[in-house]
């Protein structure tokens, strides 16, 4: 009770009876999903401010608190996220525009203050998810949670829970929430919440804004379901105005098809040799390297029997970061142990190196010399051509490539705000990597299966039969 007045005497707010459950739980890890214009964000930041009013205060009386909030990207960001922010916590306190960050200086009427500092942080510039995995916060917000690399979600745990130090008494509660539209059911966010449920782990999902207890109505403009329905198909308004999982990502490049693979049984554990076989890579330092490994069939067609991928580590390298051994892609792919056929690397291995002088083509050839060969140039379009053609074929996947595939599944085209379509062009985020690496993978896989062909062994009539004695006449007719 007392916290409700002191929230009371700094903002009206009252909120939808499935995110009134979802603040009062103190889980470690909440996720709260529902249809568009539920009410989830404006909940969601509204926790920030309940739980930094939570605080027990220091010796001094106040407050102190820090968290993030968190976007995939710095246009949704700063269009989307930060405006629910300001909607209702924008009287608190102030910008600084320089660090992106929101502090809240504010009395609460009994003797205490808060002091809340709020960094926002999106995940689609360089070294972003590396800035955002060493802050010491006393909790998250992941908004969009479907859109969020698991890794990140992950990484966050290890956050929270850090401010105010130990010393400094401690954070009264830590931990993360996230709100999301429905997510795939082949997503990771739905298997972790929806089946494994671990402990401390808690889902709260909202009804349908179709259906008579519909959350949050009282605040949206007349008819706005009934007028946002118009023209949409019958997946689109289960998944964002009924609140249904999909069973792939809406915009999702390749979700069905990777769906439709699964469904034939091509993802599953198989025994393979583990000599001939070629990896692909995507080259990238803070935004990522992707590899797959595959080997060929009969038929010349790819069976993928391996996925990786890291950022923050050179390709070199095999060292502690952050208190975890990690390994860069030469070191990968001497652990895996495979006896490579081909190193296929992007145009832009060709690049010197300011630091080494070389190239990344001349780092790899050091080590499997003749080995090394670039991907086919293809345009975006045809190399997602390319992709889509490969999944239709009868290709197996091992299940160790899980990750890689929920990664693959995640790839997305843009949304056009303005249009309500979507754009030609697939968005730049935690999923581009592995995308882009099977794209070469799916324009490499043919032209290798060509290069690598035997040449028919020619068939020679047994020698002194009459075939062999016309086959001999011919020839000297043909050399004159």
């Amino acid at each position: 009770m007392r916290l409700l007045v002191l929230l009371a005497m700094l903002i009206d707010y009252a909120a939808p009876p499935t995110m009134w459950r979802f603040m009062q739980s103190d889980a470690f890890v909440r996720a709260c999903v529902g249809p568009v214009g539920s009410g989830k964000s404006s909940a969601c930041v509204m926790e920030i401010l309940r739980r930094a009013a939570a605080q027990a205060p220091n010796a001094q009386g106040k407050r102190r608190t820090r968290w993030a909030v968190v976007r995939n990207t710095y246009r949704e960001l700063s269009d989307t996220t930060r405006k629910t922010f300001e909607q209702w916590l924008g009287a608190l306190g102030r910008w600084n525009e320089t660090s992106f960050a929101f502090g809240i200086n504010k009395p609460c009427g009994d003797g205490t203050s808060i002091e809340a500092e709020i960094l926002f942080r999106a995940l689609d510039r360089p070294g972003d998810v590396k800035k955002l995995l060493s802050l010491e916060l006393t909790g998250a917000y992941l908004n969009e949670g479907r859109e969020i690399a698991h890794e990140v979600f992950d990484g966050m745990q290890h956050r929270v829970g850090r401010f105010p130090a130990k010393r400094d008494g401690g954070p009264t509660w830590s931990g993360m929430w996230l709100d999301t539209n429905p997510w795939a059911t082949s997503h990771w966010g739905y298997e972790l919440f929806s089946v494994t449920r671990p402990e401390g782990h808690e889902l709260f999902e909202q009804p349908s804004g179709l259906g008579p207890d519909a959350e949050n109505v009282a605040n949206l403009p007349d008819g706005y379901y009934r007028r946002i329905m118009a023209g949409k198909d019958k997946e689109w308004i289960a998944e964002y105005l009924e609140g249904k999982y999909p069973r792939a990502d809406k915009g999702s490049v390749y979700g069905e098809l990777l769906e439709a693979l699964k469904t034939r049984g091509g993802v599953g554990d198989f025994a393979h040799p583990r000599d001939g076989v070629f990896v692909v890579f995507d080259l990238g330092y803070s935004d990522g390297t992707a590899m797959w490994f595959f080997r060929l069939d009969d038929a010349g067609l790819p069976v993928i029997i391996d996925w990786d991928e890291y950022s923050g580590i050179g390709l070199s390298e095999d060292r502690v970061v952050d208190g975890a051994p990690r390994k860069g892609g030469l070191a990968i792919l001497k652990e895996r142990g495979y006896k490579y056929a081909r190193i296929i690397l992007p145009h832009d291995a060709r690049a010197h190196s300011l630091q080494t002088g070389i190239s990344t083509v001349e780092l790899f050839s050091a080590e499997y010399p003749g080995r090394v060969t670039i991907a086919p140039e293809l345009s975006l379009a045809d190399g997602i051509g390319a992709v889509r053609w490969l999944l239709e074929q009868p290709i197996r996947v091992h299940s160790r490539c899980a990750e890689g595939l929920r990664r693959l599944g995640a790839y997305r085209y843009q949304w056009d705000e303005e249009r309500k379509v979507y754009k030609k062009t697939p968005v730049h985020d935690w999923a581009s990597h592995t995308a882009d690496s099977f794209r070469y993978l799916a324009c490499s896989a043919r032209p290798m299966s060509f290069a690598l062909a035997k040449p028919p062994v020619e068939q020679r009539p047994p020698p002194n039969s009459i075939e062999a004695l016309f086959q001999a006449h011919y020839e000297r007719l043909s050399h004159g």
